[in-house]
């Protein structure tokens, strides 16, 4: 996807107050324009134009499902799209099967706004992101 192009987001979290205030972060601070909805992971079937989601922001933390499951239902019903997910995990031994199952970024829990932009540009424009390495 071209910078300065619109994105197509979902954040998928059964945290109603803390996908607000992750989908306000963004389109405060993301340059270019975003067209971002909340869904649950039960909701995802329900999601219009999936082929069309450049990118799911997944709250691990929200759901009492695995993160391999989660992950891939994501890919399934969003082939198109991008993933980042967000855990507590910060060891790379815990992070590295999120990783293996196929998400493009990685990000802790609480990200600042600075580092939830640059994850997400970088994985828009192709990238990867993890703040630290885990291999």
């Amino acid at each position: 996807m071209a910078i300065g192009t619109e994105s197509n987001i979902i954040i998928i979290s059964q945290r109603t107050p803390r996908a607000e205030i992750l989908s306000s972060m963004i389109s405060e601070s993301l340059e270019r324009q975003s067209v971002i909805n909340i869904y649950e992971i039960d909701q995802l079937d329900e999601v219009p134009n999936a082929e069309k989601i450049d990118l799911c922001l997944l709250d691990l933390m929200s759901t009492h499902h695995r993160p391999k499951a989660v992950i891939s239902v994501i890919k399934s019903c969003f082939p198109n799209s991008k993933v980042i997910a967000l855990h507590i995990y910060t060891l790379p031994e815990l992070i590295r099967p999120i990783i293996e199952e196929g998400v493009d970024g990685y990000l802790t829990y609480d990200p600042s706004r600075t580092e939830l932009i640059q994850a997400i540009q970088e994985v828009l424009s192709g990238g990867t992101y993890l703040p630290l390495d885990p291999k």
